[in-house]
């Protein structure tokens, strides 16, 4: 009876944490609300639906579209400073590792006193040894001679504190990519799924506006109104497709040349702001009037 007590426990604690989460996170609570209107809109039946609720399925479609490629424009700048931080960490490490070796080898110097020489002998002598073998490390070694014992114990000391906390910048960076780079992969995925149910629904609206336009075609016979009606109809909805597609091939050629194109910095993913920070679709190009009258097309 405990076991199942503390399993119906957890058990309703679960959905508690989950569904809490996205209260907590303004942007995934946008993501998840678009998603699921996005596939909503992806079950339209174009045979059967207005004008309007087409245009609004499209556009449930097109703001999943935006909201999953500004998230992924997101994560991949994530990405790339992770992979910058552990770049800039490995680098602070291997000059700290090559100054701790001098550092070292001075104070050993140091306390062997029949080693002592005069200062000059010392330059000429670390100018010509092998045990140091770039010149940033024997130029590092011979500031070293001006100073100090407490001088160098405290530089030796602060080294080996600075190397510690680079390695654990370096494990945290190392980290933080892996699970970028898994969420990346994510979000590639919820892109291709995003475009691929824009894509069907645009797929089938086109099947549609064929079968109507040739309905029209065969009521001219019988009934010119209502086949200039259901043409009219056919051509504003022909017209708003053939826009929102143009819009999408100059939006992703407009992307494509940007990333061919060499930057000194990743700026920030473009997006369309509301008032309140928040990313929202970008306004659907306006169909041309429908107007009044006019023959079969």
């Amino acid at each position: 009876m405990t076991i199942a007590a503390v399993a119906a426990t957890v058990a309703l604690a679960g959905p508690q944490v989950a569904g809490s989460a996205p209260a907590k996170d303004p942007r995934a609570e946008r993501e998840r609300v678009r998603a699921e209107q996005a596939d909503v809109a992806a079950q339209i039946d174009t045979n059967k639906a207005s004008r309007r609720e087409i245009e609004d399925a499209l556009q449930a479609l097109q703001a999943n579209l935006d909201t999953q490629e500004a998230a992924l424009a997101r994560t991949e700048a994530e990405v790339a400073q992770a992979e910058q931080d552990i770049a800039d960490a490995q680098a602070a490490i291997t000059t700290l590792e090559s100054e701790l070796v001098v550092l070292r080898q001075v104070m050993r110097d140091r306390a062997v006193t029949a080693y002592v020489s005069p200062p000059g002998d010392d330059i000429l002598t670390v100018l010509e040894t092998d045990d140091f073998t770039t010149a940033a490390a024997r130029k590092f070694y011979i500031e070293l001679r001006a100073q100090d014992d407490a001088d160098v114990s405290d530089r030796l000391e602060g080294a080996t504190v600075d190397l510690a906390y680079q390695k654990r910048k370096a494990t945290a960076a190392k980290k933080r990519a892996e699970a970028k780079r898994a969420e990346q992969a994510e979000r590639t995925q919820a892109v291709r799924d995003a475009k691929a149910k824009e894509q069907a629904v645009a797929d089938r609206l086109s099947a549609t506006i064929d079968s109507q336009v040739a309905r029209s075609v065969e009521l001219a016979k019988t009934d010119r109104a209502l086949s200039a009606q259901i043409a009219q109809e056919q051509a504003a909805l022909a017209a708003m497709l053939a826009a929102r597609q143009e819009a999408a091939r100059a939006a992703a050629e407009a992307a494509a040349a940007a990333a061919s194109r060499p930057v000194a910095a990743t700026p920030p993913p473009a997006s369309t702001q509301n008032p309140d920070g928040s990313e929202s679709a970008p306004v659907p190009p306006t169909p041309p009037p429908s107007g009044g009258g006019g023959g079969v097309p």
